[in-house]
């Protein structure tokens, strides 16, 4: 038997876990870190996505490690999202003590929770981040995506009505006829710049209405990892970082906050503007100091 399988039973062992041949696990490094010699390093292959039972009893484990360590997992066999779907809801109920209802599927591409409302939106926010954290300790390379349900409203489709016209050959109209079409034709001359001015005006109206309609929409965000990745094309995204600044001012006889927001690594930073309203009041702000972490959910629009 390889001494990194001898290793990995000897380990398991030492921390109470007696059925070891349960756990397809093998050591690929176990050594001592070369800054901290008191820390030990370890790579551990595992043949196949974890059941959750074994992985909280593996969890449970570690809890009587007496040294520091760290801890890397690679897998023979690539987890996917259904992984994570199977692991999440096991997962819930080991850690809150009740079922989870949330709405959750999954695709070759990625996890995908959508929200009834945006209360259980919010509710959501901190056990998926805590999730997130749970997948990142096992090295689960999984997208999760977030979304609110939010039917679609019919369209109305407006019916457009042609009126017709008559058309007259010139030479055969009277000369009082030939006024009367001149009238005429001036007239819808006239009515159709008016129209055409109209169609305008709507248009304007229209785009402005969509451009709002953008600006104001909630759910179907874009989880950002860094900040430097934002674009304008990026439109709704959700990302986390801390506060560096915060500016009060005042517009239209409304309170807004300008935000400066920068990512944990220190590479990237943003302005975020937020309206001062009942989801944030006075209370909040007044949390938001230098190094806060914050999660800032939003659209990307030019300064």
């Amino acid at each position: 038997m390889v001494d990194l399988e001898k290793k990995m039973i000897s380990f398991l062992k030492s921390i109470n876990i007696e059925n070891y041949e349960d756990f397809d696990l093998t050591f690929k490094v176990a050594e001592r870190n070369k800054k901290n010699s008191k820390q030990i390093d370890m790579v551990i292959v595992k043949e196949t996505p974890w059941k959750y039972s074994l992985l909280n009893q593996f969890q449970e484990g570690l809890s009587k490690v007496p040294y520091p360590y760290n801890i890397r997992f690679l897998y023979t066999k690539r987890p996917t999202p259904e992984d994570a779907y199977n692991l999440f809801f096991e997962w819930y109920q080991n850690l809150y003590h009740i079922p989870s209802k949330v709405n959750a599927s999954y695709s070759s591409k990625s996890l995908k929770f959508v929200y009834k409302d945006e209360e259980e939106n919010d509710k959501y926010f901190l056990i998926l981040f805590d999730f997130r954290d749970f997948l990142s300790f096992i090295n689960y390379e999984i997208l999760i995506e977030e979304d609110v349900y939010s039917p679609e409203a019919p369209i109305e489709e407006e019916e457009i009505k042609e009126i017709p016209k008559e058309v007259k050959k010139e030479e055969e109209l009277s000369d009082i006829d030939k006024m009367i079409h001149k009238e005429k034709s001036d007239l819808a001359s006239f009515a159709e710049d008016h129209f055409l001015g109209v169609m305008k005006d709507n248009l304007k109206a229209f785009q402005e209405e969509k451009e709002k309609q953008r600006l104001y929409k909630r759910g179907n965000y874009n989880i950002i990892d860094a900040i430097n990745d934002i674009t304008l094309e990026s439109d709704h995204v959700d990302f986390i970082g801390k506060v560096f600044s915060i500016e009060e001012k005042e517009y239209n006889g409304k309170a807004r906050y300008i935000i400066g927001v920068y990512d944990h690594d220190g590479e990237g930073a943003i302005f975020v503007e937020q309206v001062r309203n009942a989801s944030f009041p006075n209370e909040v702000t007044d949390k938001l100091v230098r190094g806060t972490n914050i999660r800032v959910r939003g659209v990307v629009q030019n300064s």
